[in-house]
């Protein structure tokens, strides 16, 4: 029972706490709780109250049903701003993907921005800045590389840009990369021989 678990967990030194309410797929937000937290703690009913160990970065957690509350209807206003906020994420995700998706277009039209490019007259630089497109110069990197900060930063996956950069040319772009924020274009502008 609920009241032995907490005797025990008291004799033997461990903390003890109650967190507030949360759902199944968000956990509680009074403390960083591993992703399966919530998944857990929603497998546990009167005949198994108590979980396994739950294994977090910095603590393991013993969960233990004290209360199941039935699921309730948030009234609009507790949800108007979060509902709002994710409208217009996913609205910039759209209009990022389609700026993306024609800039990708004009580099493969027969545009004078495409034959500069390939001519040399203008640089992939210069072409994203006409179109109000961010740049992120990445320093040389080998492909076998286990991180790059300026990808990370910028949440580009690196196991798909191997992927994508291993065929491609020097001095070529990578088609449209759609992602869940919006999406990129890589330039590779060149390919160093490996050092000795």
């Amino acid at each position: 029972s609920l009241a032995v678990f907490l005797k025990l967990a008291a004799t033997k030194g461990y903390s003890v706490k109650e967190t507030e309410p949360f759902s199944e797929f968000e956990g509680p937000k009074s403390f960083e709780a591993p992703d399966n937290f919530g998944g857990t703690a929603f497998k546990l009913n009167s005949e198994e109250p108590i979980s396994p160990p739950v294994v977090g970065e910095d603590a393991v957690y013993v969960l233990a049903l004290n209360e199941k509350m039935p699921s309730a209807a948030q009234p609009l206003e507790a949800v108007r701003a979060k509902v709002t906020e994710d409208y217009r994420q996913f609205e910039s995700g759209t209009l990022a993907r389609k700026a993306g998706a024609d800039f990708y277009k004009a580099l493969n039209t027969s545009t004078n921005s495409t034959n500069n490019l390939a001519q040399g007259k203008k640089t992939f630089s210069a072409l994203c800045a006409e179109k109000k497109l961010k740049v992120v110069e990445v320093p040389a990197f080998a492909l076998s590389a286990r991180s790059v900060p300026q990808l990370e930063e910028v949440g580009v996956n690196l196991q798909q840009v191997r992927r994508q950069l291993a065929p491609l040319a020097p001095g070529k772009s990578t088609t449209f990369i759609p992602t869940r924020e919006g999406g990129y274009v890589m330039h590779l502008k060149s390919r160093s021989p490996v050092a000795e």
